[in-house]
């Protein structure tokens, strides 16, 4: 501050703008008061705050004499007189060089029992530089060692002259406003009066004339309101970044339809840009509205995880969960996908390869919240294939608010999550829960579970289809399935679901090509011969040597997922299982007749003429004379049929078959057939049961006469 030439620290005030004094002036008093009198207003209040202290201190401090002037003397450390502060030179004011207190008297009714000063106050807080435009004093907490002194939610007030006519100076200007600056979460409220303004608004209604104020943007978002009940008139504000833009950076508010406490208020919002400035403009909502209002600044911090570039990173143990709290109150982005009104917090986590969920079904999310997951910031589209979203959470009973996602990570994919309302205005407090899913190594057709059997053996494997996400190759595609896999022997195998342990409706599928969805895919739903569980499903073929085949196990239907046990097992096949590979039958000399034991349990070739039951096979080299074959002994367990055959891959002339032998009294199981032979000829037999599926042990006797 410039002393000796005052008027330089307050260009507001211009030569010949002071307030005329009344007609009738009081009489005029000799003295120190009447030269402190003659002071501009801020010195005046300067030095009467100094003294002030003085006495209220060496008061307060002194014997319970609290107006006895030598306890104020010895405490301000002086004898006969007050000292100025260092750098104010008394003379040039007419000051004398010391303040006598004799010449300073309380008033009256002062009572200093009533005036009680804080345990922390600090004298140093009301010490000014030389330099201190008053026009840039704020408010502070003048105790900061006094937590009960520290700023609240409550407005802040800034010394600002009253912007009379003679005292809004340059402040009537665009150009040349009235600098107020707020930071840290701050509110400053600020009285003003647009009587004798002179310049319009530059934008919205543009008839009434305003005042003008200027702040410096931090990146946080800004509230600027006249809703105060001082506010006498009906206000409109604008913000521009530019005094001669009249359209595109200039934002208009003409009413605040959140402002109950007084119609006459407007107010705007918006998100600052860091460093650059802003000019406000105060004034009637139309030509001719002028008055008094307060204007009220306030910087509302926005979360550091407010936009998608710059989430909250998330740590997330492996195989475990991290539980986050945030709110949405003063987000400002929308999110990249799903329902975008509503303003959403941003956070992110790097994928492993497994599942994850993402969830705010807790007690503690108060609003009804939506979940987003987007592996690319810029996507910006609902229909996008980087952005993911869930509105809500059927499974959620705790808490009808939550919302939550599942899905299978990228290892190494950064993955970024928006948590927002559902809807714009929706905002609150939330919880979110990420939880990490170890999934099996299993889950895709391309990466089976390999699976070894001992020859003629089996094996059993447990399982679970809960975090499954690849449908079955075949079969009903809309449950998710698990995949195993072995190489075939070229025995037959079965895959079986028929377990105690399976706890869901189960099918399984088999299938040598991952990619082909029907003649290299099989498909059971259903196991009829599984008394022990109505749950499972099994499959028999007969596999081709060093053949790969993957085997899926999932539900019968869409959404069915639970625990299984999956049971693979070989059965070596016969010998004589292939009419290409007959067992060879010679009857030996002068005896007549052979008899060969046999079974059809691990049959799979159907005789080529005759039902469809899988059979063995015999061959003999005709002699000329009649043959029979017969399995008409009482070893024979099943209903068999025999066919007999001179070609394997004919299926009319050269077949004959026989059902049932009606002579055969000692077993009804039995059947017979018998024909004249050709002298060289090779006849192909066949012992199989006379319904698909029906299968057991037999004796075939071949008999020449």
């Amino acid at each position: 501050m410039d002393l000796e030439n005052p008027s330089t620290d307050f260009p507001d005030r211009k030569e010949g703008t002071q307030e005329p004094r009344p007609e009738t002036a009081p009489p005029k008093k000799n003295g120190l008061f009447q030269r402190i009198a003659d002071l501009p207003g801020a010195i005046i209040a300067f030095v009467t705050v100094l003294v002030v202290v003085a006495i209220v201190l060496g008061a307060v401090m002194g014997t319970q004499n609290k107006r006895n002037k030598e306890t104020i003397t010895s405490f301000v450390d002086i004898t006969d007189c007050f000292t100025y502060p260092p750098g104010f030179d008394p003379e040039n004011f007419g000051l004398p060089p010391c303040v006598d207190l004799d010449d300073f008297t309380l008033p009256p009714d002062f009572d200093l029992d009533d005036f009680t000063l804080p345990p922390n106050f600090d004298i140093d807080y009301l010490t000014l530089s030389p330099t201190v435009d008053p026009k840039d004093v704020t408010s502070s907490p003048i105790f900061p060692d006094d937590p009960t002194m520290k700023p609240t939610a409550s407005p802040g007030v800034i010394f600002t002259p009253q912007p009379t006519p003679e005292l809004t100076g340059n402040f009537l200007k665009c150009s040349d406003p009235q600098f107020l600056q707020v930071s840290n979460g701050e509110t400053l409220l600020v009285s003003g009066t647009t009587n004798g303004a002179t310049e319009p608004a530059l934008c919205g209604q543009r008839g009434a004339n305003v005042v003008w104020y200027s702040m410096i943007g931090t990146g946080n978002k800004f509230r600027i309101t006249t809703c105060s009940p001082n506010t006498d008139f009906p206000t409109q504000v604008t913000v521009t970044k530019d005094c001669s833009s009249s359209s595109g950076d200039c934002l208009p508010s003409l009413i605040d339809p959140t402002c109950t406490v007084n119609t006459n208020g407007a107010s705007h919002e918006w998100i600052t840009e860091s460093g650059q400035r802003y000019e406000i403009s105060v004034g009637g909502k139309s030509a001719g509205q002028q008055g008094h209002f307060e204007l009220q600044i306030t910087e509302i911090v926005l979360p550091d995880n407010a936009y998608c570039e710059a989430p909250e990173l998330v740590t997330v143990p492996l195989g475990g969960n991290v539980t986050v709290s945030g709110s949405t109150v003063n987000a400002v982005e929308s999110a990249k996908c799903g329902e975008q009104g509503a303003k959403v917090v941003w956070y992110s986590f790097i994928g492993t390869g497994n599942k994850f969920r993402i969830s705010t079904c807790s007690p503690n999310t108060d609003f009804p919240t939506q979940v987003t997951v987007t592996s690319d910031c810029s996507a910006n589209s609902f229909w996008s294939s980087s952005c993911e979203h869930r509105i809500n959470d059927d499974s959620c009973s705790v808490n009808t608010n939550g919302a939550s996602h599942e899905w299978i990570t990228e290892s190494g994919q950064r993955y970024d999550i928006s948590v927002g309302g559902r809807s714009a205005g929706q905002e609150g407090n939330f919880e979110l829960q990420i939880t990490e899913i170890p999934i099996p190594q299993n889950l895709y057709c391309s990466s089976p579970e390999l699976v070894t059997i001992s020859p003629g053996g089996n094996i059993t494997v447990s399982g679970s289809t809960a975090h499954a996400v690849e449908s079955a190759r075949c079969g009903e595609q809309g449950a998710n399935v698990v995949w195993y896999s072995f190489i075939g022997t070229g025995n037959k195998f079965r895959i079986s679901t028929c377990s105690s342990k399976t706890d869901f409706p189960t099918q399984v599928t088999r299938t040598s090509r991952c990619y082909s969805y029907s003649t290299h895919c099989e498909r059971s739903l259903t196991d009829d011969t599984c008394s022990l569980n109505t749950n499972g499903a099994s499959l028999e073929w007969v596999t081709v040597p060093d053949e790969k085949y993957e085997i899926s196990v999932g539900g019968k239907s869409a959404g069915q997922e639970g625990n299984f046990e999956l049971q693979i097992a070989e059965f070596v096949l016969p010998d004589n299982a292939y009419c290409a590979s007959p067992e060879f039958v010679t009857i030996p000399h002068g005896v007549g007749s052979i008899t060969v034991s046999g079974s059809t349990v691990n049959a799979v070739e159907s005789p080529r003429c005759g039902l469809e039951s899988d059979a063995v096979w015999y061959a003999v080299i005709g002699n000329g004379k009649v043959f029979t074959v017969s399995t008409c002994s009482p070893n024979t367990d099943f209903l068999t049929q025999v066919t007999v055959t001179q070609n394997c891959y004919s299926y009319s002339t050269y077949c004959n078959s026989a059902l049932t032998d009606n002579e055969c009294l000692v077993n009804a199981n039995g059947a017979s057939y018998s024909w004249l032979t050709t002298v060289g000829e090779k006849y192909e037999i066949s012992v199989s049961g006379r319904e698909a599926g029906v299968q057991g042990n037999f004796e075939l006797t071949i008999t020449e006469s």
